[in-house]
């Protein structure tokens, strides 16, 4: 819910100034596929298989997004800063939505 936050944000901006632009809204911080991965598997409790491989020639070693000019220009700020709680929040979500699917 957080990130419509910031696109709402992006069409008030718009409206009161006519402007538009392109924003990260990211928090600052990268991680592995890897490190996602486990921390996936430690929040969900499932099993899940990954395959550990090479970087591709032209991949990026890392990228890494920051929300400064959302939060300068707009006053957006990310509501999770920190990966477990993200990853926590999605899960969260999953769950109910199949709940709500199963009714």
């Amino acid at each position: 819910m957080k990130l419509a936050n910031a696109h709402v944000a992006a069409l008030q901006n718009f409206n009161k100034k006519n402007v538009s632009g392109v924003f990260n809204l990211g928090y600052g911080k990268g991680f592995s596929v890897l490190e996602i991965v486990e921390l996936v598997r430690k929040v969900t409790g499932k099993k899940i298989e990954s395959i550990n491989w090479q970087r591709r020639a032209g991949d990026a070693p890392s990228s890494i997004a920051s929300s400064e000019k959302a939060k300068n220009i707009l006053g957006w700020t990310p509501k999770y800063n920190d990966l477990n709680l993200i990853i926590e929040s999605a899960w969260d979500w999953h769950l109910k939505l199949q709940k709500i699917l199963k009714k």
